[in-house]
């Protein structure tokens, strides 16, 4: 295999990230990868080992759409990341996505991050919920650090460290992530950061069930939270 292969998906890190055994995979035939996804990801996506290219540029190989819609060499529709990497059999080989970020793991195992304002899968938790769950975590001697882009709107129990918005860049956010003792996050891109780092993560899910993530990340402790669309 020496065929470049070009990924397309928007604006989903989760999904960029759990698309790194297909990068892989091609990487291992000998091709090329590349991928189509917002600025924002530049990084993430030459860390797994592609060419970044801007979403809406025409591709340079084989087309693989990873938002959806279809693989377009045989015509096979798919729908996201997780039914291509079943239909393709790589899922039985490499199911676990990797980000080969270092781990510099905490020397205080209570610091913690916690990444449940920004939106992906789940949306966010209510302020009222951000709010009781930092209070419980500070109330049994964690030392929260709130990550992610969104800023808090309400006032932060004492006791939590406020780096939202630090981060312009993923990459960034994911090398913080990785020197923390572990992660309460909703579904969202920090936690498949954290869980394919390889760090203690504890996911709050919905509408995803916790078993289409589980099975990706061992160091993943999903829990549901019932909402109106969920299964």
């Amino acid at each position: 295999m020496s065929e470049t292969v070009s990924f397309f998906r928007g604006q989903a890190a989760g999904d960029i990230l759990m698309s790194q055994p297909l990068i892989a995979e091609v990487i291992r035939r000998g091709g090329h990868a590349e991928y189509h996804t917002d600025a924002r990801f530049r990084r993430l996506v030459e860390v797994l080992g592609c060419v970044w290219r801007p979403y809406g540029e025409a591709p340079r190989g084989r087309r693989v759409d990873l938002e959806g819609a279809t693989e377009t060499r045989n015509g096979t529709g798919h729908n996201g990341v997780d039914a291509f990497m079943d239909h393709s059999g790589i899922a039985s080989r490499f199911r676990q996505p990797w980000l080969p970020l270092p781990i510099r793991p905490s020397g205080n195992p209570s610091r913690i991050g916690v990444a449940v304002l920004a939106q992906g899968a789940m949306r966010s938790l209510s302020d009222s919920a951000a709010t009781a769950l930092l209070g419980t975590l500070v109330g049994r001697g964690f030392e929260p650090v709130l990550l992610g882009h969104r800023r808090p709107c309400f006032a932060l129990p004492a006791g939590v460290e406020d780096h939202t918005g630090r981060h312009a860049d993923f990459v960034d956010a994911a090398v913080e992530i990785a020197g923390l003792a572990g992660l309460v996050a909703t579904d969202n891109g920090l936690m498949h950061a954290a869980a394919a780092i390889g760090i203690k993560t504890i996911g709050i899910c919905g509408p995803m069930p916790p078993a289409a993530r589980a099975v990706y990340y061992p160091s993943l402790l999903p829990i549901n939270i019932s909402v109106p669309c969920g299964p």
